[in-house]
């Protein structure tokens, strides 16, 4: 199950794409650990994210991806410019519109939710203060694994 969202960073529309497992239910009591997702460099939600997040989904978690500011279906200007402090803000503010669109977790699970980039470059620069800050777990893949993980 797929629905477009928009979160908010620094006063900005960040678009996304929220997929949960096709068997969930809102009203199940059950507590669903959650991905966020976005590219490290430059590229939108749409290249090579939603594989992942499909196959994610159908293993039981909630995922989030999205563009960050600048990028994509996002708000922001310059269009194209990255800034990793911004990266960070963005990821930061994606996990807590998971945190609050979850309503099944309890206040206070962070570690609950999973920070994940897929870059072809450095992806700790923008995810590790964002999710550290957080208590979030993190995990990160370059382009070679990502392309290696959905052939399979």
């Amino acid at each position: 199950m797929q629905q477009k969202i928009i979160f908010k960073s620094k006063g900005l529309n960040c678009s996304g794409l929220f997929y949960l497992p096709d068997n969930y239910s809102a009203t199940d009591d059950v507590k669903l650990p959650a991905i966020a997702m976005a590219h490290g460099m430059g590229t939108t939600k749409e290249v090579g994210l939603p594989q992942f997040a499909e196959r994610f989904a159908d293993a039981g978690f909630a995922v989030l991806i999205f563009d960050f500011r600048n990028l994509g279906e996002s708000e922001g200007t310059p269009r194209g410019q990255i800034f990793a402090e911004d990266q960070q803000e963005d990821y930061r503010n994606a996990i807590t519109w998971l945190q609050l669109h979850l309503t099944k977790l309890p206040e206070g699970t962070d570690e609950q939710v999973l920070a994940n980039v897929v870059v072809e470059g450095e992806p700790r620069v923008a995810v590790m203060p964002a999710a550290a800050s957080r208590h979030a777990l993190y995990g990160s893949c370059t382009k070679d694994v990502a392309a290696w993980a959905i052939a399979r």
